[in-house]
Order: structure tokens, then C-alpha cells, then sequence
């Protein structure tokens, strides 16, 4: 194999172990942000640009369903007390009624009230999950666009330098050859290479010049 073929293949190899890296690097990167996850993102980004991060409707739907039973509970609890006292023939007088209402009301209230705190706390937590869950997939999609983009950058500049690499060895070659061609006495690569012992060729015609 000649000198320019070794140096034309030591530049191809540089070329394609650049490109093997960037491709490497390319095919990695699609695993690290997914489809769903950018899907996820989206909806999440959309939710707090409307305002609506926090607790599920599921979530709301079920404090609310519980409230109701409470309330209908204690509602249930006072006429219970109030029938039971009209069976055992005392009649309730009406400063009985008023504070048997105002219980009944009062009891519903801090129902409410309690509930409106879970509900509250909830909303909260989950929308501090929400948030740290968009700061992490905008974190995974800019790594995954950054490892991208290094692969990408690593096949062009991989290619272009084993490229430049064949253009730089083979004009230094060249430099060199045409400086001992000069020294020597000789003409062909063929020529050089047979008087340092390079190659195996027919001996130069020129060797009694060395």
C-alpha cells in the first residue's frame, strides 16, 4: 500500500470513529425525553398558563362528597334529637329550637371549614409536585437536546477532520518528499521509498546517487 493510500485510510478512520461517537451520542439521546414525557410536559405547561395546577377534579370531587355526607350527617343528627323529643312528650321550647339550630349550623360549618383546609393543603401539594415535575422534563428535554445537538456538532466535526486530516498529512507528505526529492536526487515516491528501504520494489536506477 502505497504512502498517500495509508494516509488517505488513517483520515477515514478518523472520520468515521467521529462519526461513530456523534451517532452514538444521537441514539442516546432519544431515550432520555420520551414522547409521553413531552406530551406530560405539554400538558402540565398548559395547566399552570390557565391557572389550574393543584388538586384533581377526582381529587376536589372527593373532599366535596365527603363534605356533603358530614353536613347531611349533623342535619340528620339534630332532627333525630328533635323527633326523640317530641316522642318522649317534652316539647322543646323556643330557646331550645334556636340553640339546637344554631349547633346544627355551627357543627356544618366547621365542616366546611375543615374541609375547605384539606382542600386547600391539598391544592398546595400538589401543585408544588406539579411545578418540581415541569422543572425536571424541562431539565430532561434541554439535556436531551444538548446531548443531540454535542452529537450532532461531533458527526460534522468528526467527518470535516478526518477530511482535513487527508488534505493536512498529504500536503506535509508531500512537502517533505518534494524537500528529500531535492536532497536525493530522486523523482517518484516509488523511487524515495525504495532508497529508504520502504517498500519492496526493483531497485532504483538512482541508488548509486545516494
Amino acid at each position: 500500500m502505497s504512502i498517500t493510500a495509508l494516509l488517505i485510510a488513517s483520515g477515514v478512520a478518523a472520520a468515521a470513529g467521529g462519526i461513530a461517537k456523534g451517532a452514538s451520542q444521537v441514539a442516546a439521546s432519544k431515550g432520555m425525553f420520551t414522547s409521553e414525557e413531552e406530551r406530560e410536559l405539554e400538558r402540565l405547561r398548559k395547566k399552570r398558563r390557565q391557572g389550574n395546577l393543584g388538586a384533581s377534579r377526582r381529587e376536589k370531587g372527593a373532599i366535596e362528597a365527603k363534605l356533603t355526607a358530614q353536613q347531611g350527617g349533623i342535619q340528620r343528627v339534630s332532627q333525630d334529637q328533635a323527633l326523640q323529643r317530641q316522642a318522649a312528650g317534652g316539647a322543646m321550647s323556643g330557646r331550645d329550637i334556636f340553640l339546637a339550630d344554631v349547633a346544627s349550623k355551627s357543627a356544618v360549618n366547621e365542616a366546611g371549614a375543615a374541609a375547605g383546609a384539606e382542600l386547600q393543603a391539598l391544592n398546595e401539594a400538589r401543585r408544588a409536585e406539579q411545578l418540581d415535575r415541569i422543572s425536571q422534563l424541562a431539565g430532561q428535554k434541554a439535556s436531551q437536546k444538548a446531548t443531540k445537538r454535542a452529537g450532532i456538532i461531533d458527526m460534522v466535526t468528526g467527518g470535516l477532520a478526518g477530511a482535513g486530516s487527508i488534505a493536512m498529512d498529504q500536503a506535509q507528505y508531500r512537502q517533505a518528499l518534494k524537500v528529500d526529492q531535492a536532497k536525493l536526487g530522486l523523482a517518484t515516491d516509488a523511487e524515495l521509498l525504495n532508497a529508504v528501504g520502504g517498500e519492496d520494489e526493483a531497485p532504483s536506477p538512482y541508488a548509486n546517487r545516494i
